[in-house]
């Protein structure tokens, strides 16, 4: 899976360049952002852009980076989270855990000091 890297502001941000991240892509998506996270990258702002669809294996993934690098939602955000990842997200109720902002500019601001 391609992994998009740009700055806002000092903050990473990091854009999932996959229409349908799944299982065969969730690995190469845990070790892009395990290595922006040993390169400094904390928080890092995850642009959602491109991403359609998204199945278990990927929210797997989202989640398995939350717990094991970042520990507290607020230092990896979601942007423009597609309304069928949005669904996804509301049905294992991970909207309450992840934080999900509608553009990486509102997502940027709240991490503003």
């Amino acid at each position: 899976m391609n992994l998009l890297d740009s700055t806002i502001n000092g903050i990473p941000i990091l854009t999932i360049d996959a229409p349908r991240p799944d299982n065969a892509s969730a690995e190469d998506f845990k070790l892009g952002v395990t290595n922006r996270f040993r390169q400094g990258a904390d928080p890092l702002i995850l642009d959602m852009n491109r991403v359609i669809f998204m199945d278990s294996s990927g929210l797997g993934a989202l989640v398995g980076c939350l717990k094991l690098l970042f520990k507290d939602p607020k230092r990896l955000p979601l942007c423009n989270v597609a309304p069928a990842v949005l669904s996804l997200l509301k049905l294992t109720r991970m909207d309450q855990v992840f934080l999900v902002y509608p553009s990486v500019q509102a997502a940027v601001e709240a991490l503003q000091p």
